[in-house]
């Protein structure tokens, strides 16, 4: 149904009663500061950057109120913002100290619904429009979204003052007014949606797309399909929330701000606008899920959504895992961690064609723990099938995410095709390479200057970190968030968009990332008269540039050195283990396991947990040949060993040389085991003498001397 003229003329009289207000109150006091900022930030749009300056150190100027500088930051766009700290000078200045000052007025979000009641009624009743700002004022500072279900009834109002007081006190809310309103379409009087997507086209905000363009699908709802347009929006609401997921997935800083402390979740629930709380870490994950699924719901058998379902629900497993052990021990974590008890088997039931994809889109965004967890899923699940080309386990072996290789290695070995397919050479080698890990430790490297961020990446790869460069500080502080899984970061000293600086502190000012080390890269590893500004920030130290890669190196591996029990050595553990159940039922007729024996050799040598050692040598008893009997050998004999050690090495040895004549000091190795103290080391002595090709000497030597 169109809008007829009727109702037009009472959405002009909202909209004159709302240009009436601001005129009168705004002006007074925030409305001057407001425009000051919003005409610095145009100004710096056009390049006019002297006289956005000027604008800046007025605004600074005022020494704005707590208060007054959470209503800036509300009623600018993160983009905005963004902008400001990126250009520096005056601007980053004002957007820094309207960030800090806005803090302090951002209280807990309130959900007393009695509070909440007498402000709305008070907005949306009272005609003094004072009184009205005042309420609205109070609901944006101490109860903000949650606000939002008992203002929602009254934009149906037939009164237009009613509504006209709903819209002021929903535009005072701001930003966090939008994903309740967006969970309401649908819901509610024709009214009440028209004037949703009037509040949502107007907000600028483009988290609100995917709902407007579905709920511009039902016939006549012209007005949430213009409101779509003004944000940019087109094409298909499915796609649209599959693009919202992604976003969300990767801390991208215009849908998930900085600053921003909300962790509700928006949802009709019983016809009721719900709110629920999640635990911080997983705020992203839980909205991508929640966009997934109504992805699904606009588009139903939508192979994408699934996929992104799947994703979205081991990333959340992910997340939680990557927890101190501190933080999960915590009321919310362990309430999480209840919650998410379904999780695998909600991504596991998506079947092996959405896993694939799921396994895709982990690549693309570079949630490489999450994809450990769905390539593990799409092995468990593939039941036979054939191996081709495209297979995205296949593509994923040529990844430049090192943990994304390991994972499509060990789940193609878990698949154990019958016949050979494109790559499978390249399978063992890798899966060896996961064996040897010791400690998994992610570094995240920020440089403006791209071909040296790239040479360092190469680097630390090549030494067995997993590093992932960045050239934009935004996109790498979103990435840093999103999985929570970096130990590190290594930052320029100079960078083209924001400071170092400003990288440092909002490293150290999320939970989500405070607990990683930060290195500053510079020239010669000096920042000379910095040295003690970035002392304050708990820099953990300063490294060459790429024309000294050793030198990065070996300081990254000092400050990342793994104790036992450290969580990325356990990490890396679970990795290596994994490769090593993989390879020890693998087909060697598909796969060249031999190029897996000298990264099982490493992972059974000295340094390495008993568990990760163990699980080696039974992998080594598929794959070991020949040439590996010195270094099993030494294993067995070396007395400091554990038996299950020992005698994990001498079955191995004599799996790798069935049927085949052994050195000699194999063999008179072998025979004096068959004499240890340790039933274990014994047994497995006499079992592995028991498979070797011995002459008739060597077999009367053996029975001779063990003779009972």
């Amino acid at each position: 149904m169109k809008i007829g003229l009727r109702t037009g003329v009472r959405l002009l009289g909202v909209a004159a009663l709302i240009a009436a207000f601001q005129g009168a109150a705004l002006a007074q006091d925030a409305g001057a500061l407001s425009q000051q900022l919003k005409d610095g930030i145009d100004l710096l749009q056009r390049g006019r950057t002297a006289e956005a300056n000027a604008k800046f150190r007025a605004v600074l100027a005022t020494d704005p109120s707590s208060e007054e500088a959470y209503a800036l930051v509300q009623s600018t766009s993160a983009k905005e913002i963004l902008e400001m700290l990126k250009a520096k000078g005056d601007a980053a200045q004002v957007a820094e100290r309207l960030l800090n000052l806005s803090q302090k007025a951002e209280t807990d979000r309130s959900k007393d619904e009695a509070a909440i009641a007498a402000l709305v009624s008070t907005a949306v009743t009272s005609r003094d429009l004072q009184a009205q700002e005042t309420a609205a004022r109070q609901l944006a500072a101490a109860h903000g979204e949650y606000a939002v279900p008992a203002l929602l009834p009254h934009l149906g109002s037939n009164d237009i003052d009613t509504r006209a007081g709903a819209i002021l006190a929903l535009r005072r809310i701001g930003s966090d007014a939008v994903l309740p309103l967006a969970a309401s379409l649908g819901s509610g009087s024709e009214m009440q949606q028209r004037n949703v997507a009037v509040l949502l086209g107007g907000s600028g905000d483009i988290r609100a797309i995917p709902a407007l363009l579905r709920a511009a699908k039902t016939a006549g709802n012209n007005a949430a399909a213009d409101a779509a347009t003004r944000l940019g929006g087109k094409g298909d609401a499915g796609a649209a929330y599959l693009a919202l997921a992604e976003k969300y997935l990767t801390g991208d800083q215009l849908v998930l701000k900085n600053y921003d402390k909300t962790s509700a979740v928006w949802s009709m629930k019983d016809g009721k606008l719900t709110g629920t709380e999640v635990l911080r870490s997983l705020y992203g994950y839980e909205l991508a899920e929640q966009a997934a699924f109504d992805a699904l719901a606009a588009n139903p058998g939508s192979p994408d959504a699934q996929a992104m379902i799947a994703l979205c629900a081991y990333a959340e497993v992910a997340a939680l895992g990557n927890l101190s052990e501190e933080a999960k021990k915590t009321e919310a974590a362990q309430n999480a961690m209840k919650r998410l008890d379904g999780a695998a088997a909600l991504g596991a039931s998506v079947g092996p064609d959405a896993l694939g994809r799921a396994f895709a889109m982990a690549g693309k965004l570079k949630l490489t723990d999450a994809g450990l967890h769905v390539a593990d899923a799409l092995a468990a699940s593939w039941a036979g099938r054939g191996v081709g080309a495209d297979n995205p386990l296949v593509v994923a072996l040529g990844s430049d995410d090192l943990g994304i290789r390991y994972a499509a290695a060990i789940a193609l070995l878990k698949v154990n095709p019958a016949q050979g397919f494109p790559a499978a050479s390249a399978v063992a080698t890798i899966a060896g390479q996961a064996a040897a890990e010791n400690s998994v430790k992610q570094v995240l490297v920020l440089d403006s200057d791209s071909k040296n961020a790239m040479n360092v990446q190469r680097a630390l790869n090549a030494a067995g970190f997993h590093a992932v460069a960045f050239t934009n500080a935004s996109d790498a502080l979103s990435a840093a968030k999103s999985t929570g899984g970096f130990d590190a970061i290594i930052v320029r000293s100079r960078l083209s968009d924001l400071t170092t600086f400003q990288v440092l502190d909002e490293i150290g000012r999320d939970i989500r990332t405070n607990g990683m080390k930060k290195l500053v890269m510079a020239e010669g590893a000096s920042v000379g008269e910095a040295e003690a500004d970035f002392q304050k920030r708990g820099i953990s130290g300063v490294v060459p540039t790429s024309a000294d890669t050793q030198g990065i190196v070996n300081k990254v591996a000092e400050t990342l050195a793994s104790p036992a029990g450290d969580a990325g050595r356990m990490k890396a553990n679970s990795v290596s283990k994994a490769a090593s159940a993989a390879l020890a039922t693998a087909n060697g007729t598909v796969f060249p396991l031999k190029d897996a024996e000298a990264g099982l050799l490493k992972a059974a040598g000295d340094g390495a947990d008993e568990d990760v050692r163990v699980a080696a040598l039974g992998a080594l008893g598929n794959c070991a040949t020949a040439s590996a009997q010195g270094a099993l050998r030494a294993i067995m004999m070396k007395a400091e060993n554990t038996p299950a050690v020992r005698g994990g090495a001498a079955a191995a040895l004599g799996k790798a040389l069935r049927g085949q004549a052994p050195a000699a000091e194999t063999f008179d190795a072998l025979v004096e085991a068959m004499g240890s103290a340790d039933a274990a080391v014994r047994n497995a002595a006499g079992g592995a003498v028991g498979q070797l090709k011995l002459t008739p000497a060597q077999q009367s030597q053996v029975l001779n001397k063990r003779r009972t």
